[in-house]
């Protein structure tokens, strides 16, 4: 479907609220049906993503502020919206995506999100809570590598634990003394369908929302009408370490409940990490910049359900009042303990 009204010609876009596309200039609306995901990829030492021969870029209005975006060759030298010759090329991308997260989150749900999250900030200044207004929001879809695997693995080793226990001194009084033993375990574990995911964007490489693949469809240009998307220009080599850590630390937490209270002095492992599968995968976030007292702060709003990652100011105030009402705390305890 191309990214046009077929009633009015007007470029259409992908309506998170209605989850169809929606034309801003007659109100027509064009479902579009969405198909399951099921396009896991065999991951191994040869796997790479394949590029893809139309790529993807999108523009943004300085006079009106709209965004477009086309496929292919085609170049916008014009704002569709309002027909000024002020459009700059945003971002692009040309790589295969095997699912995408359509965006569920509208424009105005994340700016009460923001708006709602920086009222939430504790240690935000009171100035910045009554002045905040959210303000420019840029939807991006980031690529997210998606793995499984399954796993065997078995684990030995010894653990120390220490307890403390009273005992008769020759004065005739109870004495405290430290008793510690070592005990063996050993375990067997099997996993299957093991889940994870990181990002494949360096510039958002920080964000770990932990997206929900319950809303994974098959990836259709439908959905990406009205929004960017980032480059993937994270190697596949860190999506194997991503992995691999991943199974490592599911065996670690293991043994860790069966060393229970105990600290873990040796630890030999064996596993067997198979069937691993991957997605390269478009999820959705909304990003904005705001400033306060000169400074610039940066947070991202999940696409998905709404969540914030972010940066605020703190209020120097506040941190003053907690750290002195904690030397107060400490001082006033170590006076009752000598007077008692």
């Amino acid at each position: 479907m191309k990214n046009q009204c077929k009633n009015c010609g007007a470029r259409i876009s992908w309506n998170p609220n209605t989850q169809s596309l929606t034309c801003p200039m007659c109100g027509s609306s064009f479902a579009v049906a969405k198909v399951p995901f099921s396009n896991w990829q065999i991951l191994d030492e040869t796997s790479e993503i394949q590029r893809d021969k139309n790529k993807h870029t999108s523009y943004v209005c300085s006079s009106c502020g709209s965004e477009h975006s086309v496929q292919g060759e085609e170049e916008l030298t014009r704002c569709p919206s309002c027909g000024s010759v002020q459009i700059e090329k945003r971002s692009s991308f040309s790589f295969v995506a095997n699912g995408i997260v359509p965006f569920k989150i509208s424009k105005e749900r994340a700016q009460a999100a923001l708006i709602h999250w920086i009222s939430s900030r504790v240690m935000a200044p009171r100035a910045l809570k009554k002045l905040f207004k959210a303000g420019k929001m840029s939807p991006y879809y980031i690529p997210y590598y998606s793995y499984l695997y399954d796993m065997d693995a078995s684990y030995a080793g010894v653990a120390e634990y220490s307890e403390t226990i009273w005992v008769n001194g020759p004065d005739g009084q109870r004495h405290a003394r430290t008793k510690v033993s070592r005990r063996r375990f050993s375990n067997q574990i099997s996993c299957r369908d093991e889940y994870g995911q990181m990002c494949a964007s360096s510039k958002m490489s920080h964000l770990n929302f932990g997206y929900d693949l319950k809303d994974l469809v098959q990836p259709k240009n439908e959905f990406q009408f009205g929004f960017s998307a980032l480059e993937k220009d994270v190697p596949m080599a860190h999506l194997h370490a991503d992995l691999m850590d991943a199974a490592n630390s599911q065996i670690q937490r293991s043994a860790r409940r069966d060393a229970g209270f105990g600290t873990i002095l040796t630890l030999n492992t064996q596993s067997n990490v198979y069937n691993k599968r991957y997605a390269l995968n478009l999820m959705p976030v909304w990003v904005t910049h705001y400033e306060f007292k000169g400074t610039r702060y940066s947070c991202y709003v999940d696409g998905q359900r709404g969540n914030v990652v972010g940066h605020s100011p703190i209020s120097g105030w506040k941190l003053f009042a907690i750290v002195f009402g904690i030397i107060a705390a400490i001082a006033g305890a170590t006076l009752l303990a000598v007077l008692l």
